[in-house]
């Protein structure tokens, strides 16, 4: 064999890393059927007693960490949809958090009202699923963010966006029943900020990745973007009206509303920026609520909301009857 031939090196090298690629293979298929073998036999004991949760996802989550470096990403994303599956009927509605591993609400923490959702690594997410020591809202924002980082890699856009205005609301109606044990404001401060992340999020992809929607998908993710501008906006109305900043009237009064509090309880309790600024001063909310009104309009312009449309412009043009004039008019 003549060793110093180009070609014949380049068969031995292509020989070898085949070979090597192979045995990779051959590895990360037996890790699978291991995993899944486990994953089989704890499901089929979910419920005996002391069944724990968090190390079912651990299991899970190591599985789809293998699909996806395999490069199965559809199988990859399917298994933390299955875990939001079990999470729902088994946390949320569970009376047994601690069995389980899920012992407390948790949104304590003093950036949790604005911190990047899709920030897997914010905390030791991990860690604390391993301990059982993992906060119900840590973990539904870790579980939202693994999911959104395969979507975002699948190219989906408009499932983005609508996996994030599924788990925005869900996520809301859980700070709404907890308001009584959170900081003031929280709610309408994690809602906005999350609502606006999203957006951003979903554009980046649509940027990177122009041509991955069809026309049906863009109508979709079209509505599913003015939706999320909409709740950004209806956040405004709500911290408005508990800061004596927009009449208590018609169309701006909610049933839903808090005690109205004082803006000067606003500071260290939320850390959104525009927010914080936007609730202690009336110039500087006029301003942010024209900004995402303005955006809010756009979007439903290429969705083609018209009758939303209207609604925002009524209330609008109700709030120059307060003396509050915007420039959208």
């Amino acid at each position: 064999m003549r060793l110093k031939d180009p070609d014949t090196i380049k068969e031995n090298w292509d020989a070898l890393f085949g070979k090597i690629k192979e045995i990779f293979l051959t590895l990360y298929t037996s890790q699978v059927m291991f995993l899944q073998d486990a994953i089989k036999k704890m499901d089929s004991e979910r419920c005996y007693p002391g069944w724990n949760y968090c190390q079912f996802f651990l299991l899970k989550e190591n599985l789809s960490d293998h699909y996806e470096q395999l490069g199965l990403l559809e199988m990859a994303l399917l298994q933390f949809e299955e875990l939001e599956a079990y999470f729902e009927p088994f946390i949320i509605q569970s009376a047994e958090h601690k069995a389980i591993g899920l012992d407390s609400f948790g949104a304590v923490d003093h950036d949790d009202d604005s911190a990047d959702v899709l920030d897997s690594q914010k905390k030791n997410y991990r860690s604390m699923i391993r301990l059982n020591s993992v906060t119900v809202f840590d973990f539904r924002c870790y579980l939202f963010a693994r999911q959104c980082h395969l979507t975002y890699r699948l190219r989906r856009p408009a499932e983005l966006a609508k996996r994030s205005l599924e788990f925005i609301k869900a996520t809301a109606k859980l700070l709404h029943e907890q308001r009584l044990n959170l900081r003031p404001f929280f709610e309408e401060s994690w809602v906005y900020s999350t609502s606006l992340r999203m957006v951003v999020f979903c554009e980046q992809l649509i940027t990177k990745s122009p041509t991955c929607m069809t026309e049906q998908a863009t109508h979709q993710y079209r509505v599913h973007k003015a939706e999320l501008l909409f709740l950004a906006r209806r956040q405004l109305d709500k911290l408005g009206l508990q800061c004596a900043i927009l009449p208590k009237t018609m169309p701006f009064v909610m049933a839903t509303l808090n005690a109205n509090l004082d803006p000067s309880t606003v500071e260290g309790k939320i850390s959104n920026a525009d927010l914080l600024q936007a609730a202690g001063d009336p110039n500087k909310f006029r301003d942010l609520y024209e900004i995402i009104s303005k955006r809010t309009i756009e979007a439903m312009q290429t969705a083609s909301r018209q009758q939303t449309i209207a609604k925002i412009l009524d209330d609008i043009s109700s709030l120059q009857m307060f003396g509050i004039h915007l420039l959208l008019l």
